[in-house]
């Protein structure tokens, strides 16, 4: 018998549109001033807001990253036989389930973030930080990590190097 580790959300049969209505409705709660939604070929793939930040609107981009998720669903179907043309068969199905799942990750993982803002452990921009959006239209992050930012910016402390 098999005992593989399930995937928070894996089983939600939520649609991404409920999800991405959910997240816009928790982010102008928290104070967003606009909220839109990036699509490719159909389907929603991320989301764009607009917080202010010491009088100025600040433009944060939520990536959704389906597929690890996909290839974590899509990888345990058994590669060999007949099988394996199961695997290529469900794939459609497989990513749509990973949508789902990625969709209602980040909208817990938002609901997480806006509790914190609420109690007042956190601010708004502080949680999202890694999230605002260049000149380019990468997140900060993906600017930090493409320019190597990181290896410079921050050196490890006395006792850890």
């Amino acid at each position: 018998m098999s005992t593989r580790k399930s995937l928070f959300m894996e089983t939600t049969e939520i649609p991404v549109q409920k999800t991405a209505g959910d997240i816009l409705s928790l982010l102008v709660r928290a104070g967003a001033t606009q909220v839109s939604l990036d699509y490719q070929g159909g389907k929603i793939v991320g989301m764009w807001f607009t917080y202010p930040v010491d009088g100025h609107a600040v433009p944060f981009r939520l990536p959704v990253r389906t597929e690890p998720i996909f290839k974590i669903i899509n990888g345990r179907r058994t590669p060999d036989g007949w099988k394996q043309f199961n695997r290529a068969a469900m794939a459609d199905k497989d990513r749509d389930q990973a949508e789902r799942v990625a969709w209602r990750q980040l909208l817990r993982w938002i609901e997480a973030q806006i509790a914190m803002v609420e109690t007042g452990m956190v601010k708004t921009d502080e949680v999202f930080l890694p999230y605002v959006a260049t000149a380019t239209g990468q997140t900060l992050y993906e600017h930090f990590i493409e320019t190597g930012a990181a290896a410079r910016l921050l050196p490890a402390p006395e006792g850890m190097r």
